[in-house]
């Protein structure tokens, strides 16, 4: 049976419902009950999945895999990253290839993804200024 948290709360002592005891304590226990009604969902979720994607969502949610793809989610494939990069490197392209085939080049196929690390960086600066400095 799980606790909400005035339960929690009644369930502790006098000498430790001093704030900074309680608020640890608490916030302990109610990150506790957090995870096992996590993990509940997660098992009654997995159980109507096939086998073989029940492997993957077991794989995925290990705590290393999960907390490695939520940093890379978070910093660098943002939306507005790819976005960026896919439009600059389309443009630029475009561009390149127009002047290689007016001039007789031939294009060796670096610059598509150089111009796509340039668009990414340019949309990841974009990003950041827009997040960091918007309230400044």
């Amino acid at each position: 049976m799980t606790k909400n948290k005035e339960e929690v709360f009644d369930s502790l002592s006098p000498s430790d419902k001093t704030p900074s005891v309680m608020i640890e304590d608490t916030a302990f226990v109610i990150k506790s009950i957090e995870d096992k009604s996590y993990k509940k969902a997660l098992n009654e979720i997995r159980s109507n999945l096939s086998p073989g994607l029940q492997i993957v969502s077991k794989f995925y949610h290990l705590d290393i895999v999960e907390k490695t793809l939520n940093f890379l989610a978070k910093f660098l494939f943002r939306p507005k990253m790819i976005l960026y990069g896919v439009t600059f490197s389309l443009i630029s392209q475009l561009f390149l290839y127009t002047i290689a085939k007016k001039n007789g080049y031939i294009l060796s196929g670096s610059e598509a993804i150089l111009s796509y690390i340039v668009g990414s960086i340019f949309g990841g600066l974009l990003d950041m200024k827009k997040h960091y400095f918007k309230n400044k």
